[in-house]
């Protein structure tokens, strides 16, 4: 069994959030165990996710203040899951996916950055 510990920003209905539940929907239950961490609150997709068996928690961080306390608990809770890859969703979730990952002890992340507008002018 895989262990994958996806970590976004938020579980709105939303693009990324939604292939995110695309993603964890498809994924063989037989081989694949995933857990969803929210750095924001859940949200609409959470439910869904629970219901398909999928572990959902959320660290609670405010969107105008980050709080590094909050990179160490999602450190803690790696290392209490054990998880044998992160893959995490947008800009704010691959840092402090990716922070809290080499603190838990270097577990594997996968950036996960998806973008509609493919300008290089933005």
């Amino acid at each position: 069994m895989i262990k994958v510990m996806h970590v976004i920003t938020t579980l709105g209905p939303a693009g990324a959030e939604t292939m995110l539940s695309r993603i964890v929907s498809g994924m063989d239950g037989t081989q694949f165990e995933n857990e969803i961490v929210s750095l924001t609150g859940i949200l609409d997709l959470a439910e869904r996710m629970r219901g398909r068996g999928v572990r959902v928690r959320t660290l609670g961080m405010k969107t105008s203040v980050p709080n590094p306390l909050r990179v160490l608990r999602l450190a803690q809770w790696i290392r209490e899951s054990k998880p044998d890859v992160i893959h995490t969703w947008m800009y704010h979730a691959n840092l402090v996916g990716a922070l809290a990952a080499r603190v838990a002890g270097n577990v594997p992340v996968v950036w996960g950055i998806h973008h509609s507008v493919l300008d290089p002018r933005n």
